[in-house]
């Protein structure tokens, strides 16, 4: 009984610094680098569609899947560049947005 209960006590302490050094999972960072460009396109759809709503739960979905990446893998993202891609897709979509205007409503508004 002593055998069995050291055992379970020396298996319990060496599983702690085992799972402290385990590196993220890189197949997830690109998964979520995927869904990613996947709402991206869907943010597109959304601003050609007059659909502003839906472009903005989007992009919001966006800004938290990216949080996550950030956190899974820090060494891959640096700091900033997250902000500086996300301000420069809304400047895009704004952009975007106004020409489908312009484009479905020939140029009357």
């Amino acid at each position: 009984m002593r055998i069995v209960i050291l055992m379970i006590v020396l298996a319990l302490g060496f599983a702690g610094p085992a799972a402290a050094i385990q590196k993220p999972n890189r197949g997830q960072c690109r998964q979520i680098g995927k869904q990613l460009e996947q709402h991206a396109i869907s943010v597109n759809r959304a601003v050609r569609q007059g659909n502003k709503l839906w472009a903005e739960s989007t992009l919001q979905f966006m800004e938290r899947l990216d949080a996550r990446r950030q956190r899974l893998c820090p060494d891959l993202y640096p700091q900033g560049s997250a902000e500086k891609a996300m301000v420069e897709m809304r400047r895009m979509l704004v952009t975007a947005g106004k020409l489908a205007l312009k484009f479905f409503t020939l140029g009357a508004m």
